[in-house]
């Protein structure tokens, strides 16, 4: 699923691609194939830039680690802050929250930079960043975390929702606090490896005024 994820996005030739953290489970075993990954994009990398933020997993295997390594393959690592995309996308901020559960979110930081008349476009690991009224200020969020409960059964709904929100934001697009949330199933699985009614998904827009 991983290398598909891949595929689909490079045949996609997206102006800027957004990395939405869990890059690691655990330890570092996976590191050496993501940074073959990621040096590959480095050599042609999409016109608007490369960015991450770090969910809970990548603070257990280690932040430090983890932003160098990206950093090197021309990923930028937003951590409550912000950066604007070049030209021609004037006026658009690509903004990243630390993560909510083992991080130190601050939306408000982070979005602090961002001119009032800027759009921003909010990356968050969780759903759980919905908490934050200010929100409001970001035409979009994006996040993952939810796996879409992993395994999600008919008349049941997901099974393994980890987030403050329960079942509200499990997958897909919901409208919220003033922005638009999409929330990814994400590629991996987490403490089995199965999935049942919650296939594995990237995404891909086009944003248009």
């Amino acid at each position: 699923a991983v290398q598909q994820a891949w595929e689909i996005l490079r045949a996609a030739q997206p102006d800027v691609l957004l990395i939405g953290g869990d890059l690691l489970f655990g330890d570092e075993r996976g590191l050496p194939s993501l940074l073959r990954e990621l040096q590959s994009w480095k050599r042609n990398p999409p016109p608007g830039g490369m960015f991450a933020v770090l969910g809970n997993h990548d603070h257990l295997a280690g932040v430090d680690t983890i932003i160098t390594a990206l950093e090197a393959c021309g990923v930028r690592v937003l951590v409550n802050n912000a950066r604007p995309l070049p030209a021609p996308w004037k006026g658009i901020y690509i903004v990243g929250s630390d993560d909510t559960l083992y991080g130190d979110a601050q939306p408000e930081l982070a979005l602090a930079s961002v001119p009032s008349d800027a759009l921003a476009i909010m990356l968050a690991h969780s759903p759980d960043i919905c908490e934050y009224s200010i929100l409001g200020r970001c035409a979009l969020t994006l996040c993952g975390h939810t796996h879409g409960g992993q395994v999600s059964l008919p008349g049941v709904g997901p099974v393994l929702m980890r987030s403050s929100w329960g079942r509200r934001f499990p997958a897909d697009l919901h409208r919220d606090n003033g922005t638009h949330l999409w929330v990814s199933r994400g590629v991996g699985t987490v403490h089995f490896p199965l999935r049942l009614g919650a296939p594995p998904d990237v995404g891909v827009f086009d944003l248009h005024a």
